[in-house]
């Protein structure tokens, strides 16, 4: 009988490909039914908006990326082919998570033996940290990718001096670093070894050739991005301006490592994703009395982490010390959610991922990956790029902020050394070699111990923030009852936190139960009487209930907390318009343009507001304003058919009922007002058409159904 071949590593590659993605699809089929899945939050969030504005609004956008561009480009891409639909969107980023999965193998088949590699490529199949960040919305499945793909380049060209592979790995590298930056300080120390690995076997000007290609390469993908935000936004900014912020985030009075908190500004629920930014401009603004460009805004923050560094060099030293601490602690810290929480929505990552003790899996590979490197530390020299990118990367993480997903690009290079270290034990096994044995298993043991042991603050399950996140989410969903059980679980486990009860207090507005959303919004308050959403909302609240005095008092009390904000005029503005003072509603409407003129909804109501006043030619040009910032904004197109309805342009109102209706088929008023407009037309056949399609998604639409019979002469 014939042994059956075994598989050539090509076969390997592809099947290992086919294992990973196959793993994934599982894992998104499980955790389509958790509450996040189709309602992001934080930096998911952050760079879904981004995405959707590239393909609504500008693909160029119209200031300096504050985040390197490249991920939501590509998502904006992907969106784009799946129609949005974000399981199918999730699914293609799985192709470049199963794709890093072979790039392993391939890296470390270079290295070591094919058992090894195979074993290291089935470590990241099945490694569940790094699949339940797959699934996100993050940069992390590209950078990832990019940085396997750059390091296979360089370790399979380490030999060879190519000059054309030399430019394709820097490239590579180039593109890693329009992803994420931080790359960039990895570079120059590969371009070190580049330097001093063929010094002496190719002749000083081709080694200057090779060096220069491997630059080109890395500044290629850049320099777009540095033109365009040149062009844009008259600032010189390489990639992105968070560098500045970050560095403070990560070294300042308050820091301690793991999680956002600077002293000048609370950094909680409080403020929003989309006001982070604002926020931190603003004050840097203030502070130096004057407007910043973003580059100068990231130079100002700078300085305050270089002050607070200069200053405090003992507490800087132990800051860091704790930050390499948590590093290369088991526990994986989250900056979302709580990855031990999150999950346990797919029974697959509560196998991949739990904490009993052993704070697997990063708890247990990472001391046998660091064992493994340990042991390979003879072959240094042959190693050198992947061993430059492991070493010279995590300074790059432990000087801003360490949690587990900007950890996760060294995790691969573990992986490698720790399946590299079970082979090595094994062969000691097969030989007998009791005493190196008991030393390097010794050596593995402690460290998996200490790895495992919760130093500091490190280890703490925020079950709070879990609830807190659900009930932001249920929220969002319109599931308001789950949002309240899972708010007041949150305020149960911490009860002084203002956010908590103004997520409540938002609920029950959007519930319509105002007199309960007054009650958590001042206990909000009563916690933090700075809290300027909850101010504002509490006024919302009060219109609703008819008290505008007290709403008045509250919105101009926002004011005096905050004036560079344009709410409080936004709402000003409304709450005029209720008690029709249509000329005070305008001059706080006209005051918010004035501060956010790109505002598309602000602009629809001030074009509400003059269509009320009987200036239909001026509301006409504001409707015109919102839909040239965002044409895909359906409401605004119908106001502006309301408009063209009562200034006697039924030709108008038609064509922007029928936008209206393309944008969003669910608008129940478009289709009544066609039908009234066809009906008076005479064209009894289209007007019946529409009331028809208005029924079928309300039926029990009074006006409709009444429309129905006087067209069918019922």
């Amino acid at each position: 009988m014939s042994k059956r071949p075994a598989l050539t590593p090509k076969q390997w590659a592809i099947l290992i490909f086919g294992m990973a993605f196959l793993i994934r699809l599982i894992y998104l089929l499980q955790i389509r039914s958790n509450p996040y899945f189709y309602s992001p939050m934080v930096d998911e969030l952050w760079h879904l908006n981004w995405a959707n504005d590239i393909l609504t609004k500008s693909f160029w956008g119209t200031e300096i990326y504050f985040r390197a561009p490249l991920y939501p480009y590509l998502l904006a891409l992907m969106l784009k082919i799946t129609g949005s639909e974000y399981f199918w969107t999730r699914l293609v980023q799985m192709l470049f998570a199963a794709g890093s999965v072979s790039l392993l193998y391939l890296i470390a088949r270079e290295y070591f033996s094919e058992p090894v590699a195979r074993l290291a490529s089935v470590f990241y199949a099945f490694y569940g940290t790094l699949m339940l960040y797959e699934s996100m919305f993050l940069i992390e499945i590209l950078f990832i990718f990019f940085n396997l793909l750059g390091l296979l380049i360089l370790v399979r060209n380490r030999d060879n001096p190519s000059p054309k592979n030399y430019f394709w790995a820097g490239l590579i590298f180039g593109l890693s670093a329009i992803t994420r930056p931080n790359i960039l300080l990895v570079v120059p120390f590969w371009g070190l070894w580049i330097l001093f690995h063929f010094r002496k076997k190719i002749a000083t000007k081709a080694l200057i050739v090779l060096l220069a290609l491997f630059g080109a390469g890395v500044v290629l993908p850049i320099v777009p991005v540095t033109v365009r935000n040149y062009i844009v936004a008259d600032d010189f900014v390489l990639i992105s301006s968070q560098g500045g912020i970050n560095l403070y985030l990560g070294n300042n009075p308050s820091a301690e490592g793991l999680t956002m908190i600077m002293p000048e500004i609370v950094l909680d629920a409080r403020i929003p994703v989309s006001r982070f930014v604002p926020t931190i401009s603003e004050y840097a603004e203030k502070e130096m009395k004057r407007p910043l460009r973003p580059s100068e805004v990231s130079a100002f923050w700078n300085k305050k982490a270089e002050k607070f560094i200069l200053e405090n060099p003992g507490k800087f030293i132990g800051l860091t010390f704790k930050k390499l601490v948590y590093y290369f602690s088991g526990f994986e810290n989250p900056d979302q959610h709580d990855i031990y929480e999150f999950s346990k929505f797919s029974s697959l990552s509560s196998i991949l991922i739990f904490d009993h003790g052993l704070k697997f899996p990063f708890g247990f590979f990472a001391p046998l990956g660091l064992v493994g490197l340990i042991l390979c530390w003879k072959r240094r020299s042959e190693l050198a790029p992947i061993l430059i990118f492991f070493f010279a990367y995590i300074p790059t993480v432990i000087f801003f902020l360490v949690t587990a997903r900007h950890r996760l690009t060294v995790i691969p290079i573990l992986l490698l050394f720790a399946a590299y270290l079970i082979f090595y034990l094994w062969n000691l096994v097969e030989r007998s070699r009791w005493k190196e044995i008991a030393v390097t298993s010794g050596a593995t043991f402690i460290l998996l111990i200490l790895l495992n042991i919760n130093f500091f603050d490190l280890g703490f399950h925020n079950v709070s923030q879990m609830h807190f996140n659900l009930g932001i989410t249920y929220s969002r969903q319109g599931k308001y009852d789950e949002a309240i059980r899972e708010y007041n679980l949150a305020a149960k486990e911490t009860p002084g936190v203002p956010a908590i009860y103004h997520g409540l207090g938002t609920t029950y507005n959007l519930m319509k139960r105002y007199g309960e959303a007054a009650a958590e919004f001042q206990k909000a308050l009563t916690l933090d009487p700075n809290y300027y959403d909850a101010i504002i909302n509490l006024g919302l609240s009060y219109i609703e209930l008819k008290q505008y005095d007290k709403a008045e008092q509250l919105f101009l009390r926002g004011l005096a907390i905050d004036s560079t904000r344009p709410e409080s005029y936004i709402n000003l503005g409304s709450l005029y318009m209720y008690k029709n003072d249509l000329e005070k509603s305008r001059m706080a409407y006209l005051r918010a343009v004035q501060m956010k003129p790109d505002d598309y909804v602000m602009l629809n109501k001030i074009g509400i507001l003059f269509g009320r006043a009987g200036d239909s030619a001026t509301a006409y040009d504001y409707f015109r304003r919102s839909a040239k910032i965002n044409p895909t904004y359906a409401a605004g197109f119908l106001n502006w058919g309301n408009i063209c309805m009562l200034s006697g342009d039924p030709g108008g109102a038609v064509d922007k009922y029928t936008a209206a209706l393309k944008l969003d088929s669910t608008l129940i008023e478009p289709y009544y007002n066609l039908a009234v407009l066809f009906s008076k037309a005479g064209d009894k056949s289209r007007a019946l058409d529409y009331v028809n399609r208005l029924l079928r998604i309300k039926p029990d639409f009074d006006k409709g159904i009444e429309l129905k019979k006087q067209l069918s002469g019922q």
